[in-house]
């Protein structure tokens, strides 16, 4: 697998958004890894029950925690590659509101056929890209 590691996008202003964003999904991730290993179903952490559709905050917890270490790394290295530039492009404000609503699609998507909404952030970096 190639891993790309620059972009040829030069860069109108710095991509503050998206670093934040990076911050805040590993700090996520960090703290829900314990729960996870400890025994707890993910399902728990994504914060719904016996129904996915029973809590708004899935789609968020679902885009924001990962399964583990390579999981988030890995996205992480597509995020800060491609989310700096698209960042710069569109702005901060609309950066986040791109990467939450893909993100929420790519929950939906998945729970639609599956019994659980997605997890990590892949769906969301696929969709800002």
């Amino acid at each position: 697998m190639i891993v790309p590691y620059s972009v040829d996008v030069p860069m109108e202003r710095w991509p503050i958004a998206n670093w934040c964003l990076m911050l805040a999904t590993c700090a996520t991730s960090f703290v829900a890894f314990p729960a996870m290993t400890g025994g707890a179903p993910i399902e728990s952490w994504m914060l719904y029950g016996a129904d996915p559709w029973d809590s708004e905050l899935a789609v968020l917890g679902s885009v924001m925690t990962h399964a583990d270490l390579s999981h988030l790394v890995g996205n992480m290295i597509f995020l800060f590659v491609f989310g700096n530039a698209v960042n710069a492009k569109l702005g901060h404000s609309m950066f986040i509101a791109l990467y939450f609503i893909f993100g929420a699609i790519s929950s939906v998507a998945s729970a639609m056929f599956s019994d659980v909404p997605g997890l990590g952030a892949s769906g969301a970096i696929a969709g800002i890209t």
